[in-house]
């Protein structure tokens, strides 16, 4: 290992000098909601997903935390526990527009277990007789998929079809075109359809996956 200069590490002092440290804006003095997780982070519409609330606590003193959804004429699931004991992570079904909410709330200064319907319901009015202090709120809006989950499919596990797999489905189809032929005859004999041989037919190439 090559050890620094003088010249490096002198511009490396007036960095550091010229920085000052982390701006006040960037620090966090109290108990706060910095993020709200999800994972899968999308998901279809009435599935369900796990969502971690990250927390920070800088003074240490701990406190509750609290992560529900309410739904029209369903009510309200809840998760609570403590900080520090307990990981902030409830598992939700995905429903929009409805929003998560997550709360965390200083020793003292509320009491999440006494929630009622009405607060948990409009948690933002329930925040207004609140403290200012040690009592912080987050939500999070679920990006719902257009299609169901199961149906999402990898494209690196698509199966690029073969030159024989084109051969074989090029005689198939030469098959069935004589076997249409040959119905087209049964036709013109049969117009009425009576031995219903035309409502038998199969299209063998409907299942044939093609490749962009």
């Amino acid at each position: 290992m090559i050890p620094p200069t003088p010249r490096a590490l002198l511009g490396l002092t007036l960095l550091l000098s010229g920085c000052g440290g982390p701006r006040p804006e960037t620090l966090l003095y109290e108990l706060r909601i910095v993020a709200a997780v999800a994972e899968p982070p999308e998901v279809a519409q009435g599935e369900p997903y796990d969502l971690t609330a990250i927390i920070a606590d800088p003074t240490g003193e701990g406190g509750d935390w609290m992560i529900w959804g309410c739904l029209p004429d369903l009510g309200c699931a809840v998760e609570r526990g403590e900080l520090g004991i307990d990981e902030p992570t409830a598992t939700v079904v995905a429903v929009a527009p409805a929003p998560v909410w997550v709360m965390a709330c200083a020793p003292g200064a509320c009491d999440l277990s006494a929630a009622t319907d009405a607060q948990l319901e409009d948690p933002q009015a329930w925040l207004q007789d609140l403290p200012v202090s040690g009592v912080t709120l987050g939500s999070r809006l679920t990006r719902i998929t257009e299609a169901p989950v199961e149906e999402h499919v990898d494209t690196q596990e698509l199966a690029v079809p073969k030159r024989e797999d084109f051969a074989a489905a090029e005689e198939t189809q030469d098959e069935a075109s004589q076997y249409s032929s040959a119905d087209d005859e049964d036709e013109e004999a049969d117009p009425d359809n009576i031995g219903g041989s035309r409502w038998q037919r199969t299209n063998v190439l409907s299942n044939a996956k093609v490749c962009c």
